[in-house]
C-alpha cells in the first residue's frame, strides 16, 4: 500500500477478498478497477469501494485523503481477520440498520467493544485486551 501511495495512487477497494498471498506468505494487493490517481496533496474524490471497509469521511465529504480512506480501509481487515466479521456494516451514519458506526464516531468505545463481544448472539467471539482495543 505503502508503494502505490509513493507512485500516487489510492486504492480504493482495500478489503479481504482484494489480498493475495505469495509462497512466502507476502499480502500482494488485487483488483485495482478502483485505483485512481492522487493530486499532489493525496487528495481525491467519490465514494467508491466496498461498505463496510470504507471510510466515513467518503459519504461526508467530496474531497478526502485516498491513502488515509486505504488506511482506515487496512484496518477494518486487520479487525475482521481477528474478529472473523467487520466492525460495521456501512460507516454511513444515516443507515439506521448499522448500530455500530455511530458508537465509534461518538466515541462509545465501551459500548462498541459490548457489542463485539456479542456479535450477532455469539458467544465463540474473542474479546480483545485493552492494548489490541487501543490498535484499533
Amino acid at each position: 500500500m505503502k508503494y502505490l501511495h509513493i507512485k500516487g495512487f489510492a486504492h480504493r477497494d482495500i478489503k479481504t477478498d482484494n489480498l493475495l498471498f505469495d509462497a512466502e506468505f507476502n499480502i500482494k494487493i488485487a483488483d485495482f478497477g478502483t485505483a485512481t490517481k492522487m493530486g499532489k496533496t493525496g487528495k481525491i474524490e467519490g465514494s467508491w469501494g466496498t461498505e463496510g471497509f470504507m471510510a466515513p469521511e467518503l459519504y461526508e465529504v467530496e474531497e478526502f485523503d485516498g491513502r488515509l480512506a486505504d488506511l482506515f480501509a487496512a484496518a477494518v481487515v486487520l479487525f475482521k481477520m481477528f474478529f472473523g466479521f467487520v466492525p460495521f456494516y456501512s460507516t454511513n451514519i444515516n443507515r439506521a440498520y448499522d448500530k455500530r458506526a455511530p458508537m465509534i464516531m461518538n466515541g462509545r468505545w465501551d459500548d462498541f467493544w459490548a457489542s463485539v463481544s456479542n456479535h450477532d448472539g455469539r458467544t465463540d467471539v474473542a474479546v480483545p485486551s485493552d492494548q489490541l482495543k487501543d490498535l484499533f
